[in-house]
Order: C-alpha cells, then sequence, then structure tokens
C-alpha cells in the first residue's frame, strides 16, 4: 500500500461518518491540502507558507482539526508529529494519523490521545463528536451517562461471579452458561429500552420456584410472536439461581440514550467473556478487529450483507451500524434496512444470541437463521458483501467438503470457498482465517483459483502476542477480502515471526 491507497482508504471512512469532501459542495466540511487556505486567516496562512496538512477539518467555518496521512511503513509517531506542526500554524487542538492500519489521535493542548467514553479514538469521528471535543476544548468526552459506564464495568464483575453460580447449577459448557446469563442480561435491557415492558419487573415479583415455568412458558412465547421467531432459549436453570441472577442485574444501569452506544453494555459483555473464560473464546472477534473490516469494505444502503458464521452477530452489528448512517428518512428505507439487508446463519444456538445482540442495536434480526454454512449454496441467493470470522480446523466428513466447494482439501478451504461462493459478482468480501490456511503450500490451489477469479488488495497482520489476547489464547489471524470477478480484498493477523520490539502500532 502507497500513501495514495491510504488517502482512499481516509477518504472511504470519512464519508461513512458523514464528512463532505466534495469540493462542490457549499457544505464542504474536509479540506485537502492548499483548499483549505482560502478558509483561514493571514497569520495561519503566513506560517503555512507553501505547506498544508494532508486533511483538515472545519466545523461552523472554523478549523478544528488536521489528519496527517503517511504510508503503512512510515511511523504512525513521526506523522502525529507532523500533524502537531500543521496544527500549531493554523492553532487548531486536535490532530489524528493515519498510515493505513493505525489511526492515532492527539489533543496539542494536553499532549494527550482522545479519549470517547474512556476509549482511546483509534478511528475518524463523526462530525457531531468532533465538535464535542471541539466545545469541550479536552481530550475526553463522554457520551455515555456515568451511572452507564460505571455499570458496564460493574457487569463483568457481575458475571464472574455469577459465572460460578451456573456452574454450581451443572451447566459446564461455556456456551451453554453464557447463553442463561446473555437471556436475562436480553430481558434487563428490553426493560431499559421500553419501561412499559413488565416483563422484568414480573421476574422481580415471582416466587424462585414459579420462575422457569414463567420463562419458559409465557416469556418464550411471548417473544417468538412478538419478533417472529425463536430469540430466547428455554432455561435449564434452577429458581433460586434464577432469582439471584435477576437480582444481581437489576440494580444496573446498562442501556444509553445515546443512539451510537444503545446496546454498548451487551456487546462490551459479550467481547470481555473472551477473556474471563476461554472456552467462549472462539465465539468472538474483537470489535476494532470487526470495525476496520466494515469500514475497509464500506458497504453500501441498498445492497445485501451476509456473515455465514454469524456467530452472536458482531459483523452484521457492524454493517447495520454502517449501513444504518446511509439509510434515508423514510419507512420504505427502513423497512429496506431491517428486512432486506442483513442475513445471518450459525450452527450453534449462538444464532439466538445474535438475533438478542441485532434487536438490543436496532434490530435487523430476521434475516439471521439456525443452519448448517457448509451446505449447498443456492446461487439465487448471494450477497454484495460478505463478512465472517470462519470455523477454524472443523472436523468435518469428505462429503461435506464435496457439498459445500469440490475443490476444497479441507475445512478450512471450504469455509473461505463458501464466503467466497456467496458473493454476488462484483460483491466484496471480508473474512477471518487462520494465517495457516495463507502460508501453507498445501493451500497454493486455493490461492490460484482467487487470483484467478478476483484481486487481492490488501493483507494486514498484526502480532501473535496481541491475537492472543484478542482472542483468548488461540492463535488466529484476522482476514478481509473484497470483490468476486472484480476486486478482493484480504485483510490477515496473527503473524507468529513478528519480533517482540514491535508495538500495537505496527
Amino acid at each position: 500500500m502507497v500513501e495514495a491507497e491510504v488517502r482512499q482508504q481516509i477518504d472511504r471512512r470519512l464519508l461513512a461518518q458523514g464528512w463532505i469532501l466534495d469540493p462542490e459542495r457549499a457544505d464542504r466540511d474536509v479540506f485537502v491540502e492548499r483548499a483549505v487556505v482560502p478558509q483561514l486567516g493571514p497569520i495561519p496562512r503566513r506560517k503555512l507558507g507553501s505547506l498544508a496538512p494532508d486533511y483538515t477539518f472545519v466545523t461552523n467555518g472554523v478549523p478544528v482539526a488536521v489528519l496527517e496521512a503517511k504510508k503503512p511503513k512510515t511511523s504512525i509517531h513521526e506523522a502525529l508529529d507532523q500533524g502537531r506542526a500543521y496544527a500549531e500554524c493554523l492553532g487548531v487542538p486536535f490532530v489524528f494519523a493515519c498510515n493505513g492500519p493505525t489511526f492515532k489521535s492527539l489533543h496539542v493542548p494536553s499532549g494527550q490521545p482522545m479519549f470517547l467514553n474512556n476509549i482511546e479514538v483509534t478511528e475518524p469521528l463523526a462530525p457531531i463528536r468532533l465538535r464535542r471535543f471541539w466545545e469541550d476544548q479536552s481530550h475526553r468526552v463522554v457520551t455515555i451517562p456515568q451511572q452507564v459506564i460505571k455499570s458496564r464495568d460493574q457487569l463483568i464483575e457481575l458475571f464472574k461471579s455469577l459465572n460460578n453460580v451456573l456452574r454450581q447449577e451443572g451447566i459446564r459448557a461455556g456456551l451453554e452458561r453464557f447463553t442463561e446469563f446473555a437471556n436475562l442480561l436480553f430481558l434487563k435491557l428490553l426493560s431499559e429500552r421500553d419501561p412499559d415492558n413488565r416483563i422484568w419487573h414480573d421476574l422481580l415479583m415471582k416466587k424462585d420456584a414459579e420462575l422457569p415455568d414463567y420463562l419458559n412458558g409465557f416469556v418464550v412465547k411471548k417473544l417468538r410472536r412478538q419478533y417472529r421467531s425463536d430469540v430466547l432459549s428455554q432455561t435449564h436453570v434452577g429458581g433460586a439461581a434464577l432469582k439471584r441472577l435477576i437480582v444481581e442485574l437489576n440494580p444496573l444501569h446498562l442501556m444509553s440514550v445515546d443512539e451510537d452506544v444503545k446496546g454498548v453494555a451487551f456487546e462490551h459483555f459479550l467481547s470481555r467473556t473472551t477473556l474471563v473464560n476461554n472456552d467462549l473464546g472462539e465465539y468472538f472477534t474483537p470489535r476494532a478487529v470487526v470495525r476496520f473490516m466494515v469500514q475497509l469494505v464500506n458497504p453500501q444502503f441498498g445492497k445485501t450483507v451476509c456473515d455465514p458464521f454469524c456467530g452472536t452477530g458482531g459483523f452484521l452489528i457492524e454493517a447495520f451500524r454502517h449501513l444504518g448512517q446511509q439509510t434515508p428518512p423514510s419507512q420504505r428505507a427502513v423497512r429496506i434496512l431491517h428486512q432486506e439487508s442483513l442475513y445471518g446463519r450459525e450452527l450453534t444456538t449462538t444464532a439466538r444470541i445474535a438475533k438478542m445482540n441485532m434487536i438490543l442495536f436496532g434490530d435487523g434480526h430476521s434475516g439471521v437463521v439456525q443452519g448448517n454454512s457448509l451446505g449447498k449454496l443456492d446461487r439465487r441467493t448471494c450477497y454484495d458483501y460478505v463478512f465472517s470470522n470462519i470455523p477454524f480446523s472443523l472436523d468435518v466428513e469428505e462429503k461435506t467438503l464435496r457439498v459445500a466447494d469440490p475443490s476444497a482439501k479441507d475445512a478450512d478451504e471450504a469455509c473461505l470457498l463458501q464466503c467466497f461462493n456467496g458473493l454476488k459478482t462484483g460483491g466484496a468480501m471480508a473474512v477471518v482465517i487462520p494465517q495457516g490456511l495463507v502460508v501453507n503450500k498445501e493451500h497454493e490451489a486455493l490461492w490460484q483459483r482467487l487470483r484467478r477469479e478476483s484481486r487481492i488488495r490488501v493483507i494486514a497482520s498484526l502480532p501473535r502476542r496481541d491475537v492472543c489476547a484478542l482472542y483468548g489464547g488461540r492463535n488466529q489471524c484476522a482476514v478481509s477480502h473484497g470483490q468476486r470477478h472484480s476486486e478482493y480484498r484480504l485483510v490477515l493477523s496473527s503473524d507468529p515471526e513478528r519480533g517482540q520490539g514491535e508495538g500495537r502500532d505496527d
């Protein structure tokens, strides 16, 4: 990747966030290089001389931030230093730098990175977010109520202790414990989103012995009718343990009114359980990896998105958020987003959790089904975009491989080819795959085929130690792919040969 390609990637990410780069638009709020000069006063013009930042962000006609783009091998800190020099000339307080894989921020007066809701800014901010930093004149901005942030952290600690309660109930498998907890967490979040929903209140009032029958009989059926699909699963926990879970969850404030973080507590819980319980690690893809891959491919409203191995729905949720930013304000457009844009399959009961998660993030759950993704594809139902974290090293029968794709040598190849074959001509895909699938010579025929039918555009790698932290100790590689018969994007992570001296910025 050269600097020009990094700039193309930045342009796509800025457009997805709602920035206006079109020089013909009167309301343009991002200026490239010298185009910003007419917006400046005499002193900043003189200080800049013949130079200019790569990007200048303007709010209400006033420059507020600059962004410096560099090719990937350039140090991100060097890019920040150059951006700081431009910022001091312009008198703006915020600097961003991007060298392709890495995006960093800087608040010039404090010398600190920018933090949104206690999380470091590592992607372009939407205009309304940057405006908030500008108004607060601070490197820290909080848009989630403090009680939500506090409760979100408490939730993680709570799960650690209640996890043992579920173990004592005889539920040994991590996914089963997770599902039981997620059922109640979902009901708690629904009650916060809709105060008229009486289910949670009734759960608090019921006697211990009444709880299992109430959940399995009334609640499961009610939600099935409401959402026209199986959302909650039957509980196998005794009444006393259920009541303890409910009572412990009740004081927490988990849902924010801010639409950008609606359901953030649920997602935070999902990602953190990877670290708390290694037996759950295979079911989650870190949010930063998901967001990077979706932004790279940049799916467009009106197109279809599929994750054939959707797990808890992380890619579908991020795609929903991304498409939602482009959705026109009409009932027909909302219907298209909710019912005709997002599709997912998952072999296990995790499909129900994906549905819950999507409902909390704004819906679009109706396209998620529980089923075998290695079955025969229906060529009439291909998709514009495919995102997925494929299941690694599955033990499947030879006939299953033949059904999935006759050329597949093993399950990893079959899963990747299912994603690829599910693309429409001209589509784009981003997939997480194991590193061995890329580097081992036994898979050479696979890549020869992919090169014939598509074009690999991007390969990005993370050091093994970082991926182990993110993926619960598994040696995995994060990957992304792109255009069938047109352009094919690939992002790969987890290189065990990377030196220990190289940091996360790489």
